[in-house]
């Protein structure tokens, strides 16, 4: 696959990056990363992604990322104060936002055939965030409860394993909290938000949730749970395995298309 952007080529078949014709010396790591941004490029990476990416898990600083990103920069003719290529979104990752042009190597050997963008699948799965859920109690132990049951549901969602999942670490940033869900998506790079609330009347507890369509600006569907207040962690599993399932039937197969139909 051919990448074109600017003055630049990036060539993913034969792993290089040209510059009006002319390579670019790219260290691998640094191309394995500009390469991932670029197909990824309709949401923010997560640093935590990029790690991966590029030291196979490893743990590494933050500084070595850094460095990656740095040198990316360079060759691109960007910077950290203008991001024509590359935007920083502080605390959760990077955005490739420069407009790209996709070619697709021909089976026949000739030259490569344009692809149109809108062809290209950017998400290999749905894209999805789950906020942290809300209490609306004066009962602050209930906080633990709303946040261990957003993490549960992360940690579900993620098991699936046919969901792109904003990690904890992102969805639960305190600036977002201010943010409308088409903010918070935009701001996560995510198509879906999955957003709840908690509260306590007496030994009963409600707990709600919404999964919304950020970009369609629609809710898929909204849910009420009412359970007996009791064992904590066993309701926390109950209620969060049954989110979970929700989110897996009305994503799973077609996205949105087949939330829409089943809400």
């Amino acid at each position: 696959m051919r990448y074109l952007f600017g003055d630049f080529v990036l060539d993913t078949g034969r792993v290089e990056l040209l510059a009006r014709g002319r390579p670019v010396p790219l260290e691998k790591k640094s191309f394995e990363i500009l390469t991932y941004l670029i197909e990824h490029r309709d949401r923010v990476v997560p640093k935590e992604e990029l790690l991966e990416i590029g030291w196979d898990g490893r743990i590494v600083s933050d500084t070595a990322l850094s460095s990656q990103i740095k040198a990316i920069r360079r060759v691109l003719g960007d910077d950290g104060r203008t991001q024509r290529v590359l935007r920083t979104r502080h605390g959760v990752g990077f955005h490739f936002v420069a407009g790209v042009t996709v070619e697709a190597p021909d089976a026949t050997g000739g030259a490569p055939a344009p692809v149109p963008v809108s062809a290209v699948p950017r998400h290999a799965k749905p894209a999805i965030a789950v906020l942290p859920f809300k209490n609306l109690s004066s009962d602050e132990a209930l906080k633990h409860f709303a946040d261990g049951l957003a993490e549960d549901v992360i940690t579900g969602l993620a098991g699936i394993g046919r969901f792109d999942v904003a990690p904890r670490s992102s969805s639960f940033a305190p600036r977002l909290r201010a943010l409308t869900a088409r903010e918070a998506a935009a701001e996560l790079g995510v198509q879906f938000i999955l957003e709840g609330a908690v509260r306590l009347f007496g030994d009963r507890i409600r707990v709600t949730g919404e999964l919304i369509d950020a970009a369609a600006e629609t809710q898929l569907w909204n849910e009420r749970y009412d359970r007996r207040y009791e064992d904590g962690f066993a309701l926390q599993d109950e209620i969060a395995a049954e989110i979970v399932s929700r989110v897996g039937r009305d994503l799973g197969g077609d996205g949105a298309d087949e939330a829409r139909q089943d809400a």
